[in-house]
């Protein structure tokens, strides 16, 4: 009984951290055998000559990271943060702000089709929250962040002192 309160309380603390998606996560690090033997067939025929890895017809088991990719640039005049977002209908899904020397990305994007059950999945989909260290002084009344193609681009003006008030910021998107 005792095992399983503690399990429980395990997964209710995984849950939070990782969302309730945090199984698949788990589970695609750990191959089936069936993967395995194909995956070792694979490798034996790359080995014999055959030149690639894999069948491009075979389907992936591949899951989709735990958050969007995000790049970080920084120059002298600003830091730039890209978020991956692809597909992102609706704005009001993604809130983008500043708290306690952090920038904070929350939201929730949808999978394209929901109906349909994909055959390989490598983007990511569902709740997610991003929390990126600004480690330099900005001017936090002139960030910006605009929505196009897909990316989430985010400008933080840099300042010389640093200012760790919070502020929202509103999402612009390119028709």
């Amino acid at each position: 009984m005792k095992d399983n309160r503690s399990w429980t309380r395990w997964e209710k603390q995984a849950r939070q951290f990782f969302g309730d998606d945090f199984w698949t996560d788990i589970l695609s690090v750990i191959p089936d055998a069936e993967q395995q033997n194909r995956s070792g067939e694979d490798l034996r025929s790359y080995e014999r000559g055959n030149g690639t890895i894999g069948s491009a017809d075979a389907p992936s088991s591949t899951a989709p990271s735990s958050k969007p990719a995000v790049d970080l640039f920084e120059t002298e005049k600003q830091i730039l943060v890209h978020v991956e977002l692809p597909g992102l209908k609706d704005m009001s899904a993604v809130e983008v702000y500043t708290q306690h020397g952090h920038l904070i990305v929350e939201g929730t994007l949808e999978r394209p089709y929901p109906d349909l059950h994909p055959v390989r999945a490598e983007r990511f989909v569902g709740a997610f929250s991003l929390s990126i260290p600004i480690h330099k002084p900005i001017v936090e009344a002139n960030i910006e962040a605009i929505y196009r193609h897909g990316l989430l681009e985010i400008r933080l003006p840099r300042r010389r002192k640093k200012n760790s008030a919070g502020r929202r910021i509103n999402i612009q998107s390119e028709p």
